[in-house]
């Protein structure tokens, strides 16, 4: 990683800030989160450096205006050539280091309310500015360049990359990178569908999916230690049908669960051992994990900008028939740790009950998938919308079970 540090940090810092700030929202471990502070600092630090650089040389009205210059993908980066003229300014970059600088100040400020740090909550009030300000920048950089785009861009419904990114011919839209950087953004979760769905028919139209996965190049192969992006963008959807082809997909063809091996590259359907590149073959973390995230998110998905958790938001129908039971012990969650089981004893009597260890502070969807189609017509508890049932935090606040028939 050294020699990539310069290159990839603007990212991954922002990375690494979400998931640290994830990390304290599980365990409430707020000595960890203080051991780990000053490494995160540091980071930050670095990464502001880009920002205030950028927000010097270029004027309000100049798109890269307080976005950050880096290149995300390793493949590309060379610490002997890390300048502001050898990237462009990604979007991607801008967007996961608002997400990061977000997520640091909304720790920073639960530390200090949790355990009556005034040094946290100072620090996290600081955050909280600069990430509004980094959000509207961006907001004003991405209007921008969305005026700007060709006839032929705003025609076939394709995102940009950069502040750059305004004539892309979209019968040229096989570029490797492209497809690698939109996986950063659906990561990131910036919240705007739109956005979201030009990416995905920057896919469509370029013939680079399969299976509900992006394929690499010309041959039928997913670089799958980034499909994460592809179940991060998928989850958020109403349809949860695309979602389960993409989990079930990665898989059946990227992941070995013989011996919890799965490689970089993956080639569909059905690829031998060492095929292409020795390098396709290497053992990545990421790519083991993926299934786990698929299923966690199946069962239990957290949105990004609302505090709003989602129970079997994905599960399949034929997990809700009669007979059959879904059963989750100790779920944690930023809104806290919770408990349920929800059990079909009919074709259209489904009960569920929920245990909360301590209050939970978000708003509770549970959706049901009726095997026959048909919507649910009543619930005991809770607002019905559409197939799930909606409670709020208020509603929440004071429980610590929850039981309900729905059908």
């Amino acid at each position: 990683m050294r020699g990539q540090d310069q290159v990839e940090a603007p990212l991954n810092a922002g990375i690494f800030l979400a998931n640290a700030a994830r990390a304290y929202d599980y365990t409430g471990d707020a000595a960890a989160f203080s051991a780990r502070l000053p490494v995160l600092e540091r980071m930050l630090g670095f990464v502001l450096a880009r920002y205030a650089w950028s927000q010097a040389q270029f004027p309000p009205e100049n798109p890269r205006h307080g976005l950050i210059w880096g290149s995300p993908e390793a493949d590309l980066g060379d610490p002997q050539n890390d300048f502001p003229e050898s990237h462009p300014f990604y979007y991607q970059n801008a967007v996961w280091t608002w997400r990061g600088v977000a997520e640091h100040a909304r720790c920073l400020r639960r530390v200090a309310r949790e355990h009556g740090r005034t040094d946290c909550q100072s620090l996290g009030d600081r955050y909280a500015g600069i990430a509004e300000q980094m959000r509207g920048l961006i907001q004003h950089s991405l209007a921008t360049t969305l005026a700007a785009c060709s006839p032929e861009m705003k025609q076939s419904g394709i995102s940009p990359f950069t502040p750059d990114d305004t004539h892309h011919d979209p019968r040229r839209l096989e570029s490797y990178e492209n497809h690698r950087f939109m996986m950063d953004w659906f990561t990131a979760d910036w919240g705007d569908a739109a956005l979201d769905l030009g990416h995905l028919r920057h896919r469509e139209l370029a013939g680079m999916q399969l299976v509900g996965l992006a394929t690499d190049g010309a041959v039928q192969r997913i670089s799958n230690f980034m499909e994460h992006g592809t179940l991060a963008v998928r989850i958020r959807q109403d349809d949860y049908r695309p979602f389960l082809l993409a989990l079930y997909a990665l898989t059946c063809f990227a992941a070995d669960s013989g011996n919890r091996y799965s490689p970089e590259d993956a080639w569909l359907p059905g690829g031998a051992p060492e095929q292409g590149s020795r390098y396709g073959w290497s053992a990545v973390v990421n790519s083991v994990l993926q299934p786990t995230l698929g299923l966690r998110w199946l069962l239990c998905y957290e949105e990004s900008n609302r505090d709003v958790c989602h129970l079997h938001k994905a599960a399949p129908k034929h997990w809700f028939a009669p007979g059959e039971r879904i059963r989750v012990s100790n779920c944690p969650t930023r809104f806290g740790t919770i408990s349920w089981s929800t059990v079909a004893h009919g074709e259209r009597d489904w009960e569920i009950h929920v245990d909360f260890r301590q209050p939970f502070t978000g708003d509770l969807y549970i959706h049901v998938h009726p095997p026959d189609g048909r919507p649910l017509q009543h619930t005991s508890a809770g607002a019905l919308v559409g197939n799930a049932i909606h409670f709020t935090a208020d509603d929440l606040r004071s429980m610590q079970q929850l039981n309900l028939r729905a059908g």
